[in-house]
């Protein structure tokens, strides 16, 4: 169906946009590298960080973010923005570093549950 064809194309333009947006001027990252899903609330994304998610799951995309932020918690912030904007229900915090400027960077994976 040619609508519903068009529909899907329109979504991800729009979810690559968003991302484009979110990362702004800097040489932050959202590397997509599985099936993203409509944009969630930022609250309903769920953070795991120093283990391993309890659940077999997928990695919707790895995302980067180099300095952008002057505390760990909005960092992660930045990490759940991200990941809700292409329905991802998880960050997998992966790296987290505090630089002699003051700000923080790290590295993250958008991860999605399978066996629910």
């Amino acid at each position: 169906n040619y609508a519903e064809l068009l529909r899907k194309m329109l979504r991800k333009i729009l979810i690559s946009t968003s991302i484009l947006l979110l990362s702004g001027c800097t040489n932050s990252s959202t590397i997509i590298t599985g099936t993203v899903a409509e944009e969630i609330d930022f609250n309903d994304v769920d953070v795991i960080y120093n283990k391993k998610p309890d659940c077999e799951f997928d990695v919707i995309a790895h995302i980067k973010i180099p300095g952008e932020y002057y505390s760990s918690d909005a960092l992660i912030d930045g990490f759940r923005q991200r990941a809700a904007v292409i329905g991802a229900p998880a960050v997998q915090i992966t790296y987290l570093q505090h630089q002699a400027t003051g700000e923080f960077y790290g590295s993250a994976r958008a991860i999605r549950c399978t066996n629910n």
